[in-house]
């Protein structure tokens, strides 16, 4: 990780990924760990000419993955975007469920293939998914309440310090 060049726009992850250490990653550390890092890393595990076939279905399995994200988060969309985002999303679960079995699927997988009807009906996700309301959650969970409920006090919302309480 530390030998990669990335460009200025892009966050980069912890250093210590993986460790206690590194704490709550933000969106933009977990989109760079998982759509570079891991990239990298998977491909030069499981991609070399002697991966075992497991190897090469599990490197398949995620770039799937990283490729339904990436194009259905681009700012742009198109119907060839959403047809690769559907394309992707297929193979990702129906290879998840040879791989691993039924178990592995969880309710957002099921909730993903809603995502090329959003897309259709309402353009580009960065306009309507929740990183906003994520963003909030993260502020939320700097209120020290001291496990009172109703009681908040000096929140640190960026630069800016506010009391606050609710009576």
């Amino acid at each position: 990780m530390a030998n990669t060049s990335l460009p200025s726009w892009i966050s980069r992850a912890p250093h210590n990924l993986g460790s206690r250490g590194h704490g709550k990653l933000k969106a933009d550390q977990w989109r760079t760990a998982c759509q570079v890092n891991l990239v990298i890393t998977l491909c030069r595990l499981w991609g070399h000419p002697g991966a075992s076939s497991r190897e090469q279905a599990l490197l398949h399995n995620y770039l799937s993955l990283v490729i339904a994200v990436h194009w259905a988060t681009t700012c742009s969309t198109s119907e060839q975007h959403i047809e690769l985002v559907e394309q992707h999303l297929v193979y990702y679960v129906q290879s998840t469920l040879e791989l691993f079995g039924s178990r592995a699927l969880v309710f957002n997988n099921h909730a993903s293939f809603h995502i090329p009807e959003c897309l259709r009906a309402f353009g580009p996700a960065h306009g309507w998914w929740a990183f906003p309301f994520e963003r909030y959650n993260g502020i939320l969970q700097r209120f020290n309440t001291n496990s009172r409920v109703g009681m908040c006090t000096n929140v640190q919302i960026g630069t800016k310090t506010t009391n606050s309480s609710n009576r």
